[in-house]
């Protein structure tokens, strides 16, 4: 579906601004809840091939975002879409693994889309490239939720900080974690 409305998107057969204004006043609340500002650098992590999340984290905070997807036809099609919109200044797209991936050390906020199946081996190749005080901002859906969405079962207490996000409203949960600061 996120090819479909890219390559619409493209092709002048749908209108991204009122798509992108549509979603703007949801992931608003997210921009707020995670205090993401002009200054943050943000990781989104399955941007998919028609990156509303990443574009509309740049339009309304003035993030500077990439996004990275294994999918390189997705990865493309998202340049496409980035360059239509008009942010390609703030909004960058890879298909690089998180390990060579240099951004993941200056990114301030990660966020993991809740269509990433292996969750939990992304939340492990986080855990020794981010810097200390990065946010990481998992979407999930559990329950009824999880048909639309991969589920996250698992309780993660023991290795991150975590801080449950209520959005009955939303398609999917969200679920904040930061990294646990070792004993001293």
């Amino acid at each position: 579906m996120e090819k479909y409305q890219s390559i619409c998107t493209c092709n002048n057969e749908l209108n991204l601004s009122d798509y992108i204004n549509v979603l703007s006043k949801s992931v608003k609340q997210e921009l707020d809840d995670f205090c993401i500002d002009d200054t943050s650098k943000v990781l989104f992590i399955g941007s998919g091939a028609f990156p509303t999340s990443a574009l509309t984290i740049a339009q309304e905070a003035g993030a500077k975002v990439v996004g990275l997807d294994i999918d390189n036809e997705a990865v493309e099609l998202a340049k496409k879409v980035t360059k239509f919109s008009g942010l390609e200044s703030k909004v960058k797209f890879s298909s690089e693994s998180l390990y060579k991936l240099d951004f993941v050390k200056e990114a301030t906020h990660i966020i993991i889309a809740s269509l990433v199946r292996n969750k939990l081996e992304v939340l492990d190749s986080l855990r020794t490239n981010i810097n200390m005080n990065a946010k990481i901002i998992l979407r999930y859906g559990n329950g009824l939720k999880s048909a639309f969405n991969y589920p996250l079962e698992k309780d993660l207490s023991p290795d991150w900080i975590e801080t449950k996000i209520s959005q009955s409203k939303n398609i999917y949960d969200t679920i904040m974690l930061e990294k646990s600061r070792p004993l001293v």
